[in-house]
């Protein structure tokens, strides 16, 4: 298995992004040849549409078993067939695994896709392979014909848009210096949005790979991409906890409300969970102005006004 820092990077940030929607295998070896995929992924039943959604077009991508193979840099065509001689394999696996148990062979449709990641590729490269562009799927992605079930993803083809950020991270150079920054901006999200999640599950995996580059960095574009990372990510981490803590700060605020707003109900109306219940009704309200209400308002006025 290569030690190269991108391809250690690929294949740990792949992983954990996907670790929602799929049960995800890193050196997946097939048969006695010992062949081993970077990264092999089969969708979790328990998979939800939103997590899909998150990871957008990688998302799609996974919705089936599927082979992801990412290049550091343009694989050569010999790179490719032994790609396709990976993917032959497992299908070829999956099918002796179904006969051993007893159950049908899998359909074309059941059996698994491999996508190749590259930085970049040439238009010989791609037209040798037979690729195509599909209407809907996102420029960038180039289908080969059906029967061999796979596409080379271009990633510094793919458009600039939110739906292929997780992707253009396994880029190179500039571009993936711009997408990561890109991604650490999106802790302006929600703490609770599925995106938000996904960056906080990978966001140490940006910092290792930076910091693993540190020793062989050679060029400037290089040093460009450790600095940028490593100031992104202290910057991500540093408001990341400053929300947590104003997040935590609010949730103590209302617990401590809550309490009082207990104990006042149960002094003047004694223990009845009807009202209790509905106590959320009741925080909306500004604390100024509920507690002298509550002094003087009658239990049927008080029902009325939760409903």
């Amino acid at each position: 298995m290569s030690q190269h820092p991108h391809d250690q990077y690929a294949k740990k940030y792949l992983s954990h992004l996907l670790d929602d929607v799929a049960e995800v295998q890193l050196g997946y070896e097939i048969l006695a040849e010992a062949r081993r995929v970077d990264v092999y992924t089969e969708p979790k039943a328990t998979a939800r549409e939103e997590s899909y959604q998150a990871l957008g077009v990688l998302g799609r991508m996974t919705r089936q078993t599927c082979l992801l193979e990412p290049f550091s840099d343009s694989p050569s065509r010999e790179d490719i067939r032994q790609c396709l001689g990976k993917l032959f394999a497992a299908q070829h696996h999956l099918q002796l695994r179904q006969a051993s148990r007893k159950q049908p062979p899998l359909t074309d449709a059941e059996l698994p896709v491999l996508w190749i990641l590259s930085p970049t590729a040439s238009e010989s490269l791609i037209t040798g392979f037979g690729g195509q562009r599909k209407d809907d799927w996102c420029e960038g992605i180039h289908f080969f014909p059906p029967s061999f079930k796979t596409a080379l993803v271009v990633i510094h083809q793919l458009p600039k848009i939110p739906d292929t950020a997780w992707l253009r991270a396994l880029g190179r150079g500039t571009q993936q210096q711009r997408t990561v920054r890109e991604l650490f901006h999106w802790q302006e999200l929600p703490l609770g949005d599925p995106r938000q999640i996904l960056l906080r599950r990978v966001a140490h995996i940006f910092k290792e790979y930076a910091l693993s580059l540190q020793p062989s960095a050679s060029s400037s574009e290089e040093r460009e991409l450790i600095m940028s990372v490593l100031a992104s990510y202290e910057q991500w981490e540093r408001e990341t906890l400053w929300k947590q803590r104003q997040e935590g700060r609010q949730e103590g605020r209302q617990e401590g409300q809550r309490e009082v707003l207990e104990t006042l109900l149960k002094a003047r109306f004694g223990p009845d969970d009807t009202l209790l219940q509905r106590l959320d009704v009741l925080l909306q309200m500004p604390i100024a102005e509920l507690l002298p209400w509550l002094l003087t308002v009658s239990k049927e006025e008080l029902r009325a006004k939760l409903g």
